[in-house]
């Protein structure tokens, strides 16, 4: 049966469930939900065959009960492995699902289909980062005790940080310390079933909105995360086809290309791009010409919100060459279009309403550690360099705002924590460590001090409170991550998000540290002056390419993402009104003192 599945509905991994609690009913429900696609794809064949229309609805209604089955389960299951591994074996059921719909549209032309495989799209994006901001709205909206919450937060790092030793120290470790570690963590696992436990009965309304997490439909997506200027394109990508949902005020489209090879493509063209190979601008467009190009007669708007799926979350767009080698003038997709990433529509729509509960944080915060060698440097090993332009980066933020600027002995990762929930722009210029086998393991690298190493660790992120306008992580590789089914891609811009800073700069390949302070000044220039961050990250982009010849290969500029919602930074408390009424204070006061100083002359 499982290898049937697998040429009938190709991606399908069978996952182990066997290190987790429950793990026989897990394995229970994954090979059920085998089952729904599979007697799905025998239904719509037969129903082609026979060009039954009722038979082919019946199929539909099949993946719609095993997408119903899956959103129960992990409702059901409180352990966030066990949610990924959920999330892991669904990838197909929703690729079927998209693929359905998408035939049914075109058989049709019924836009319910369209709104449908939104959902199913959506539902494989930064599910994990939906929970978490509607748990704050929740936590907000239901008078839960802030003690209460922070626990629920203690469990979920304590818990990461013993399974991170389980999985990459055991072996090196001794059998007592693993057994240490296993007691602990099944301790911790039924403390926190405990708790939601607790929290079920004692804060019922909070409990259920919690975890009842509810989808948007398209056009509330569209209405309230969507410019009127812009056109969203939202990509959802199977080994074989990558289906295209475009949608801007007044159309919608639902399209479908082939993916056949797009995957070596886009690795080749990642392998080009980080590494400066002459090579890059062929594969730019290449790729282009399969993923873009198709949809420009789609596109009426010059502003774009782009969400990305599987191998193309790797791929920066502004890079892309939209006319072939040595065509003149040649142009990048970033002097065409301006360019915004989302995690997902839902993610950014639940933001704003956490936003908004929460309030807005000003002043700045910006950090970069010593890497010298010196007695005040992050000692981390040959392989980090030395990072002079991270020190001029502070220094030139110093020079532009208020707020706190620190920088080696000072650049510490426990004023990091105490910072991170209070500041409106974090910016953190230093070298990222990353982790490919184990995600979370992936960190930044501070100062440490008596009570933190220096390793800002992915899960330690997802534990805090980070309520920022904007998360600059300006290292290497720090919007990079191993993509998870349901999730994207894990990376440190993907924790931010989930700690409530979804506005992030990220980078997808290592940096050149000597160039990187003339592209982030003019950035902050431009947001100082009111520009929106995807449009001051894109004037910066385009002023290095034109004025420095440096940065005439994308290596040097394309590597900066910007994921986020398109408003300006706030960079103080005082909005127009305060400044409005200040002037007419000020004139009244003007006005007595002209009105005094007359009436003793007068006398």
């Amino acid at each position: 049966m499982q290898e049937a599945y697998r040429v009938l509905v190709p991606g399908y991994q069978p996952a182990d469930y066997t290190d987790i609690p429950n793990w026989r009913a897990m394995e229970a429900i994954a090979y059920t939900l085998t089952l729904f696609p599979l007697q799905a794809v025998l239904l719509e064949q037969k129903a082609s065959e026979i060009a039954d229309f009722e038979l082919q609805q019946a199929s539909l209604k099949t993946l719609q009960a095993a997408d119903s089955a899956v959103t129960a389960s992990r409702l059901s299951y409180q352990s966030q492995k066990s949610k990924e591994l959920m999330s892991a074996n669904s990838k197909s059921l929703y690729n079927a699902l998209i693929g359905m719909h998408y035939r049914l549209y075109q058989k049709t032309g019924d836009k319910l289909h369209i709104n449908r495989a939104f959902l199913y799209m959506e539902k494989n994006k930064a599910l994990s980062v939906m929970e978490n901001l509607n748990a704050m709205e929740a936590a907000r909206f239901y008078d839960i005790s802030e003690r209460v919450v922070e626990a629920e937060r203690s469990f979920r790092e304590d818990i990461a940080f013993y399974q991170l030793n389980l999985n990459t120290l055991s072996s090196s470790s001794s059998p007592e310390q693993v057994e240490a570690w296993k007691r602990e963590l099944d301790r911790l696992t039924h403390a926190q079933d405990s708790l939601f436990d607790i929290i079920r009965d004692q804060y019922p309304r909070y409990y259920k909105t919690r975890i009842a997490l509810v989808m948007p439909d398209l056009e509330t997506v569209r209405r309230d995360v969507v410019d009127p200027d812009e056109t969203m394109i939202e990509y959802f990508y199977t080994d074989r086809e990558l289906y295209v949902l475009i949608a801007d005020t007044e159309t919608t489209h639902f399209l479908k290309l082939k993916a056949d090879g797009l995957e070596k493509d886009i690795r080749f063209l990642y392998d080009a791009l980080r590494n400066n190979e002459d090579w890059a601008s062929e594969a730019s467009y290449k790729v282009y010409q399969q993923v873009f190009e198709p949809l420009q007669s789609y596109i009426n708007d010059e502003k774009l919100v782009v969400i990305p799926d599987g191998p193309l979350l790797y791929i920066p767009f502004d890079q892309f060459l939209m006319k072939p080698p040595g065509a003149e003038p040649h142009q990048y997709l970033l002097e065409a279009y301006q360019t915004r990433r989302l995690l997902s529509g839902s993610a950014a729509l639940l933001y704003k309403g956490v936003q908004q509960e929460v309030g807005i944080r000003y002043g700045v915060t910006a950090m970069a550690p010593l890497f010298d060698g010196s007695e005040g440097s992050v000692r981390a090993g040959d392989q980090f360099g030395p990072l002079p332009g991270a020190q001029k980066e502070v220094s030139m933020l110093d020079q532009l705002f208020q707020g706190t600027f620190l920088t080696g002995i000072d650049a510490t990762e426990e004023t990091f924590k105490q910072k991170c929930a209070e500041s409106g722009i974090l910016h953190l210029a230093t070298h990222t460590a990353i982790n490919d086998q184990f995600p979370n393991a992936t960190h930044l690298l501070l100062k440490g001090t008596g009570k933190e190493d220096g390793k800002l660790n992915i899960y330690e992120i997802y534990g805090q409170h980070i309520p920022a306008q904007l998360g600059f992580l300006s290292g290497c590789n720090t919007g990079f991550g191993t993509i998870k089914a349901g999730e994207g891609a894990i990376s440190l811009g993907h924790a931010f998000a989930y700690a409530g800073c979804p506005n992030t700069v990220m980078t997808l390949w290592p940096i050149k540290d000597d160039l990187v302070p003339d592209l982030v000044q003019v950035f902050y220039e431009k947001l100082s002056e009111g520009l929106g961050k995807a449009e001051a990250l894109r004037e910066a982009k385009i002023h290095c390419l034109k004025n420095d010849d440096l940065f005439v290969h994308p290596y040097y500029w394309s590597s900066f993402i910007y994921s986020g919602d398109l408003t300006p930074v706030q960079l103080s408390a005082f909005v127009f009104q305060d400044y409005l009424w200040m002037l007419v204070a000020g004139l009244m006061a003007v006005g007595l003192f002209v009105g005094i100083w007359c009436y003793r002359r007068w006398q």
